[in-house]
């Protein structure tokens, strides 16, 4: 596993899932962080170009093997969607060299009733209620106008202590003011053979510019042992081929959240998402089924070989993808992703916690994806979460 480091040396532009010619001409806004895609397309283009590849001539190849320098190309990286022997895990921000991830959408910030002073707290489990799928359980919280943050981040040591049933130290969260701040451009579609513009075809977008100290990684694994890639360079690197310095190093320890171990307090886990998921617009992980206990709707599944119950979810907006499918030449067709951070609240059905916890902790909803999409982190559901809670039958 090599741990590559992409840092912009300008601003940076991931396109949203809206095309420039939307109605209203309103401005397009970028993605943080930037898609897993335009990641594989920087790892891709850069192992190709150390090879010396002859681009047009990959291109033409239309997914059939191309030999350089004794190693079939298509096959090491790829063609179109498939990205080969390659696997990815991530992007993940990085500031000041800590890695951050996603906040847990059951991280919630509020008024105390007693103090009325901000802070932060966890939702719980309530009594069920009627809502669109029948009698369920629905995440609850005590603080006053309780709302979930999106846009935070923790460092690694903060994400774990949530996952443990704590709560992030204040020098543990960052947002995503703190990252980069927008800004606007105003631009002008040209013709690219006399390169001229084209009359009345501006466009708006928001770039972003990153603050100093931050970068993005990605883990990645399944290179050829006969690619011998430089430790350093520079590539272009998002919309518009902004250009960003690349490091390819040996992963540090301690860059992942640790696994948590249950205690006497624990009644469940709680699945949270790292990176987006694509589950064909659902909410839920796949092949779970809804079962009715005590006039209570509650899902019943398996993930990682894992048999649980879903009780509730953390669900944030979802995410839409589309982009630009270069091999074919043509726009990818829109889907809404499950945002990362989304949380499913579980109890265990068979074996126990500990054993549930090693098995899902960084796992894939979908064991085969090559680009690490749905990956999961595995935390703690303690007593003071669960509470009014019939016994599983």
């Amino acid at each position: 596993m090599s741990n590559w480091t992409f840092e912009a040396w300008d601003t940076l532009f991931f396109r949203e899932s809206r095309p420039h010619d939307t109605s209203g001409g309103t401005e397009l806004a970028s993605l943080f962080p930037p898609p897993i895609r335009t990641l594989a397309g920087a790892i891709r283009t850069w192992i190709g170009t150390q090879l010396g590849v002859d681009w047009q001539g990959y291109a033409a190849s239309a997914g059939k093997p191309y030999w350089v320098n004794e190693i079939d190309l298509v096959h090491q990286i790829g063609f179109g969607d498939d990205v080969g022997c390659l696997r990815l895990r991530g992007p993940w921000p990085t500031y000041k060299n800590r890695r951050l991830y996603p906040a847990p959408a059951f991280l919630v910030e509020g008024r105390g009733r007693n103090k009325g002073v901000p802070e932060r707290g966890r939702l719980f489990i309530a009594d069920p209620v009627h809502g669109d799928f029948g009698r369920v359980h629905m995440p609850s919280c005590d603080l006053i106008g309780a709302k979930a943050r999106p846009g935070n981040w923790l460092t690694t040591r903060g994400l774990t202590r949530v996952l443990a049933g704590g709560l992030p130290g204040p020098d543990q969260v960052f947002s995503e003011e703190q990252l980069f701040q927008g800004e606007p451009r105003l631009g002008i579609a040209r013709n690219n053979q006399n390169r001229v513009p084209l009359e009345g075809l501006l466009y708006q977008t928001q770039h972003i510019r990153p603050h100093e100290d931050l970068a993005f990684q990605v883990e990645v694994t399944g290179i050829h042992a006969g690619i011998k890639l430089p430790k350093s360079g520079q590539v272009r690197f998002g919309g518009e081929g902004r250009l960003a310095s690349v490091e390819i190093n040996e992963p540090e320890p301690g860059l992942e959240p640790k696994r948590p171990e249950s205690g006497a307090e624990t009644r469940g886990i709680v699945l949270c998402l790292l990176t987006p998921a694509d589950l064909d617009g659902d909410w839920k992980p796949p092949g779970f089924q809804p079962r009715r206990v005590n006039n209570t709707t509650t899902w019943t599944g398996m993930i990682g070989g894992i048999r649980l119950e879903l009780l509730a979810a953390a669900i944030g907006e979802p995410t839409y993808r589309g982009g630009w499918d270069m091999a074919r030449r043509r726009p990818r067709p829109m889907r809404a992703w499950l945002p990362a951070g989304s949380t499913w609240y579980c109890r265990v059905l068979d074996g126990s916690y500990d054993k549930a916890l090693k098995a899902l902790h960084l796992s894939l909803i979908h064991t085969h994806n090559k680009l690490g999409l749905g990956q999961l982190a595995a935390g703690l559901w303690q007593e003071s979460e669960y509470p009014n809670l019939e016994a599983t039958p």
